[in-house]
């Protein structure tokens, strides 16, 4: 937020005042310079973001240089709005990064799902997972939660695990437990989601992979033959919140623990405050 509101991000009209070659011109809309003032606000990609987040500007502040514009919209809000405000930023910026170096345009609804839970389509299933890891015993507890596209909760389950290398290995072990999970519960269609990039990345990727963590992610990749649509999607905290509260309180069971539509008190008071967002 910082770098945003002193405008040291390096967009385009940054680059090029810095005497960059570059084509100025906003990925997103192909209409305007990309200044931070557009990208983060005037740009109808990020403005269809906000709407459908039901957080709207004062008008009486558009006139106003960037830096104060942000100060006077961000002292109006209350915290939700002012939280959504600032990933929605984070948002746009690696949703711009993406497009640039990787060539992958996103949409709005695929942004909106990076910030935060949304519900999968109709007949399928949406897992997240998350891990707590314990560097000094190396241990970890992995945790997974299925919703359907009411968000209604169908199942949950936490494992702990011994001998674990690292956090990547923590999170690899909670993506491979949620997709077997999934083949014993007979779902079909099932989308998963982690805020580890890197193992959505390795599990989603068409070459071999070498790592120390190799088996496991080939264990994976392996495991989803046995599902007829498997989807994994990165997600950033706020969207994958459910998991992370059932990862930490999988620390109070010593054997793997599981529930058939419901879940641990804290994970449904995670769900139900998700579905509030959502009706607001």
């Amino acid at each position: 937020m910082w770098r945003i509101i002193n405008n040291f991000v390096p967009t385009y009209a940054n680059l090029q005042f810095r005497r960059l070659n570059v084509n100025n011109v906003c990925n997103f809309c192909l209409l305007s310079t990309e200044t931070v003032e557009h990208i983060m606000r005037d740009c109808c990609f990020v403005g269809e973001l906000f709407a459908r987040q039901n957080v709207h500007f004062p008008s009486s502040s558009a006139a106003l240089e960037w830096k104060d514009w942000v100060a006077v919209a961000f002292c109006s809000f209350n915290d939700q709005q002012k939280i959504v405000m600032m990933v929605t930023f984070w948002a746009v910026w690696y949703s711009r990064n993406k497009l640039i170096h990787e060539g992958i345009s996103p949409s709005v609804s695929e942004s909106l799902s990076f910030m935060r839970w949304s519900a999968p389509a109709l007949n399928f299933v949406k897992c997240n997972f998350d891990s707590t890891f314990d560097v000094q015993c190396n241990e970890s507890i992995s945790g997974f939660l299925y919703r359907n596209s009411d968000g209604l909760i169908m199942a949950a389950g936490v494992v702990p695990h011994k001998n674990v290398a690292d956090a990547f290995m923590a999170e690899a072990l909670a993506c491979l437990q949620a997709v077997l999970f999934a083949i014993e519960l007979c779902f079909r269609r099932v989308v998963f989601e982690g805020e580890s990039l890197a193992v959505v990345r390795r599990v989603s990727a068409l070459s071999s992979d070498y790592f120390v963590t190799s088996p496991i992610v080939n264990d994976i990749r392996d495991a989803v033959k046995g599902l007829e649509s498997a989807v994994f999607n990165f997600v950033h905290r706020e969207g994958n919140n459910d998991a992370h509260v059932l990862a930490r309180e999988g620390r109070g069971f010593r054997l793997p623990r599981f529930w058939i539509e419901e879940a641990p008190p804290c994970v449904t008071t995670a769900a139900l405050d998700w579905e509030k967002l959502n009706a607001d």
